[in-house]
């Protein structure tokens, strides 16, 4: 009973201390490495890592409530909103960069060549030779046009009225997608890859799964409690 009463305090303060306004959404693209990109000289160093055909699979975790940046009529900036990047290349892996120096989805719903969607931001990952993990970069396209609504265009010099989350599996193609890794002699060198499969992915909010670790908690102490009945001792 005292602990189900710590419990319950924890998950209040935890509430309490949680930003109602946090929304985090996720999208997965699997693909296929495809070649490499830069100087010859210097992408021959990631050709001991990875090689054409490997299996590419990348999570990307963005904040829905970022507000917009930089914006114009057609189009919209959001800085800081990707939370987290979880990728693999074969048995190569790569996170999101601690306090990442790029970091931004970019939004642009073209006229002529189709609707666009950016997202740049800075990585970690294992050194291949003395090349650095640098960056995660796409940009998906919709040819058709139809991802953003026609309200997206509001104006000469007026926001557009957007808001995420977004449906990406509406983009049908990948004008890049890319790795990048700094050679301090060649400079940035990239593992290119072709994008074949695009999905999203719901985020459980942060006190949703404090309910459910609560919710366990309590399951396994009315799994563990056994009733003792008190014996009076007669004298």
């Amino acid at each position: 009973m005292r602990i189900t009463l710590y419990a319950l305090l924890a998950l209040s303060a935890f509430t309490l201390a949680t930003p109602a306004s946090a929304a985090f959404y996720a999208f997965h693209v699997e693909g296929k490495v495809s070649g490499f990109s830069g100087e010859p000289l210097g992408y021959a160093n990631l050709q001991t890592q990875f090689s054409v055909g490997q299996d590419v699979a990348i999570t990307v975790v963005y904040d829905g409530d970022t507000a917009e940046g930089v914006s114009g009529p057609n189009t919209a900036v959001y800085p800081g909103a990707i939370s987290s990047i979880d990728g693999a290349i074969g048995g190569y892996t790569f996170t999101r960069a601690a306090s990442p120096s790029s970091n931004t989805l970019d939004l642009a719903n073209g006229t002529s060549v189709g609707d666009e969607l950016t997202a740049f931001v800075s990585i970690d990952g294992d050194p291949v030779g003395v090349a650095s993990a640098d960056v995660f970069f796409t940009s998906l396209n919709d040819a058709d046009d139809t991802v953003f609504p026609g309200t997206f265009l509001t104006g000469a010099g007026e926001p557009p009225s957007l808001t995420l989350p977004l449906d990406f599996t509406q983009f049908d193609t990948a004008d890049i997608a890319l790795v990048g890794f700094l050679d301090p002699s060649f400079g940035e060198v990239n593992v290119d890859f072709t994008i074949t499969s695009i999905t999203n992915q719901a985020i459980p909010e942060p006190s949703s799964l404090a309910l459910l670790g609560l919710g366990g908690l309590l399951a396994s102490k009315r799994r563990s409690f056994t009733y003792r009945p008190v014996q009076k001792v007669v004298t």
